[in-house]
């Protein structure tokens, strides 16, 4: 997903992107992310279950996909 390009004929569709949630993509759609819920829990169990070190780059690199300058680039 970082590395693609996207184009008119290679569109960026919901499906395509790597949300960070707890749910399966086979039943995850975008209208559940109504609010940070989903992500929240996500964030959570991750703090919980990675160490330190590993955690903090997740965040770091998660900040990165989904800076907005970065959307719109893309």
């Amino acid at each position: 997903f970082e590395t693609t390009q996207f184009s008119e004929s290679k569109p960026l569709t919901p499906s395509g992107v790597p949300w960070p949630v707890l749910i399966g993509p086979n039943r995850f759609y975008v209208g559940m992310l109504e609010d940070w819920t989903l992500a929240d829990k996500f964030f959570e169990r991750a703090r919980r279950s990675l160490p330190f070190d590993a955690y903090r780059d997740l965040i770091s690199r998660t900040r990165q996909t989904f800076h907005p300058d970065r959307w719109r680039s893309r």
